[in-house]
């Protein structure tokens, strides 16, 4: 998990934009100035305006909202709840960063002795985009209410491809895709599950994949109910408890020839 690292910066963006919406959350591009994430991801940088300046880097900037009961309109949830449900969203962000590096470590170096240089096919490259919580700077018995926001690096869909869900938080399937391209990162994705779901013997894997050809946002955490309540709502017991039945072996799985027999790990 990666360390806390407070700072300041300038969040620019137009509130008055309209955002995209998801289950529970609205996204609007902005930008940040200086660039809070590493040094290896400043794709993205905007044409400087008036408002912005060399050092701005394009984010993705998201907020959590809900409805009334029987309303369809949405209302920006508080501050504090906003630092309760993005918090467990960077949670999620960096358990999905790292067990996604773990399959990545395991093609590597183990593989079951399968060569990677000799597999039929393509191992294709993906991470999640870096995420931070952005809370605003506001001076005591300021009139303005203090406001919190994730942070995302920006999916830019003319450099990275347009935004397509490959794995639903409900099911173990990969989604149906019109791009046979598509189609391949999906069966990986799949192949991804398999191996978290093997190598912790049955506690835990990613759902809930989406983004572009190579950048994924928005993970979900599926664990064993044993577990507790970890990770939120999107936290689906079932989804967890039909993994075995629902999971399909392809031809990555078959490559590297993971086992089926979850609950045991081998060195």
């Amino acid at each position: 998990m990666k360390a806390v690292n407070p700072m300041t910066a300038s969040l620019i963006m137009d509130k008055a934009a309209q955002s995209n919406y998801g289950a529970f959350k609205g996204m609007r591009r902005g930008a940040v100035d200086p660039w809070v994430f590493t040094s290896t991801s400043t794709e993205g940088n905007p044409k400087p305006t008036a408002n912005t300046s060399p050092n701005a880097r394009r984010v993705a900037i998201k907020q959590a909202f809900y409805r009334h009961a029987g309303s369809n309109i949405r209302r920006t949830q508080d501050v504090q709840k906003q630092i309760e449900l993005l918090s467990v969203e960077i949670i999620c962000s960096q358990w999905a960063a790292a067990l996604l590096e773990m399959v990545y470590q395991y093609i590597r170096s183990i593989g079951n002795g399968r060569r990677l240089e000799k597999a039929p096919f393509q191992i294709p490259s993906f991470r999640f985009v870096q995420v931070a919580l952005a809370i605003t700077n506001v001076q005591e018995n300021s009139e303005i209410e203090q406001e919190a926001f994730l942070l995302e690096e920006y999916i830019d869909p003319d450099v990275d491809g347009h935004w397509r869900k490959y794995v639903n938080n409900d099911s173990a399937v990969p989604l149906s895709l019109a791009l046979q391209d598509d189609r391949e990162r999906g069966e990986f994705l799949a192949f991804c599950q398999h191996v978290q779901y093997w190598m912790t013997s049955g506690l835990v894997f990613v759902s809930d994949f989406q983004g572009g050809n190579s950048l994924l946002s928005d993970p979900q955490i599926i664990t064993n109910p044993d577990l507790g309540p970890l990770f939120g709502q999107g936290n689906v017991v079932n989804t967890h408890h039909r993994f075995e039945a629902e999971h399909r072996c392809n031809k990555f799985c078959k490559y590297f020839d993971i086992p089926t027999e979850y609950k045991t790990v081998g060195d």
